[in-house]
């Protein structure tokens, strides 16, 4: 998992738990960017050595188009990311969601094949606002949805991926507000993984974006 972001604006951390054994390819990256942070979560088709070997090439292609300073629209990024998992043999297509999150809390992305992201205000959970029809994206899992939205001072954003009920990990989430942020989001990872059967040999990954209060 890549460095915790902790601007004086918005601190950002994931955790992943895995289970025992198994070889996944569920990532997540997140850069500072001049105006906030930018969020991507991939997660291959399938498992095993072959979707890790996707997750790989898609994170370097990912870090070398910011490192390079490429901007582009959450779409046209994705495009990217799902055209480069197209180049690994046997051409996994990977589920994907990226947001941007700017210091004054606005809030826009996509997600492919993946929920909306939750915003937890005080003990409050909503579902970012998604709409429908964005069209699909070669190499990428639909269906595929505008995210758009804001993060009041205080508030956080919180991405549950795979198989996971969203609603729950952010009221978790926001049940332990005021505990350091990396556990907070370690903490519900975990959890959410002994929650339900239907998880139990699943990796989660548990992504929090917290605005300064």
């Amino acid at each position: 998992l890549p460095t915790p972001i902790d601007s004086a604006a918005l601190h950002v951390t994931g955790a992943l738990a895995q289970s025992v054994g198994t070889v996944d390819g569920m990532l997540f990256d997140a850069f500072a960017t001049e105006d906030g942070v930018e969020i991507v979560v991939v997660d291959p088709e399938g498992e095993g050595v072959e979707a890790a070997a996707v997750a790989l090439h898609v994170r370097a292609t990912y870090r070398h188009r910011r490192e390079d300073g490429v901007r582009v629209s959450p779409r046209e990024e994705l495009a990217a990311l799902g055209s480069a998992a197209l180049r690994i043999p046997g051409e996994r297509p990977i589920a994907a969601l990226l947001v941007r999150v700017r210091a004054d809390g606005a809030i826009e992305g996509l997600a492919c094949g993946m929920d909306a992201p939750r915003v937890v205000a005080g003990e409050a959970v909503r579902a970012l606002d998604a709409a429908e029809g964005a069209g699909a994206i070669e190499g990428v899992s639909g269906p595929t949805r505008s995210l758009v939205g804001a993060l009041a001072p205080g508030d956080a954003l919180v991405i549950a991926a795979r198989r996971v009920d969203g609603d729950a990990v952010a009221a978790f989430v926001a049940r332990s507000r005021g505990a350091e942020l990396a556990g907070r989001a370690s903490d519900a990872a975990t959890w959410a993984r002994g929650k339900s059967a239907d998880v139990a040999e699943d990796d989660v990954l548990v992504v929090v974006a917290e605005r300064a209060a």
